[in-house]
């Protein structure tokens, strides 16, 4: 998938591009188009919250875990991310379970 039209777009409409980032209000901000199936869904059930003034969407720590631990995704890093959120006291581990089996994810240890 080419971005090239958002780049067009956001210069067309005075958002400078930096190197791979376009400057939005300041902000350098990188657009990556979604990878596949997993991370679609990621997309779609992210949740809007309210950072200082301005709703954002933020993906569910469930599918981040997901996302860490999908084959050829898999690196020491992104590990040891999955196991930090692991360790969240809010963490719906049904729902972890359940996308981890739907994609086809081996399920982490209980921590």
């Amino acid at each position: 998938m080419s971005l090239d039209p958002i780049y067009r777009w956001a210069e067309a409409n005075g958002y400078p591009v930096s190197e791979e980032h376009l400057v939005i209000e300041g902000v350098p901000t990188q657009i990556v188009p979604s990878p596949g199936p997993l991370a679609d869904e990621a997309i779609r059930s992210a949740g809007t919250l309210d950072y200082e003034g301005v709703s954002v969407r933020v993906v569910r720590p469930e599918y981040l875990i997901a996302l860490y631990l999908a084959p050829g995704a898999g690196t020491s890093k992104g590990r040891e991310r999955a196991a930090a959120l692991l360790e969240l006291p809010d963490l719906n581990r049904a729902l972890l379970d359940e996308i981890l089996s739907r994609h086809g994810i081996e399920k982490p240890p209980l921590g």
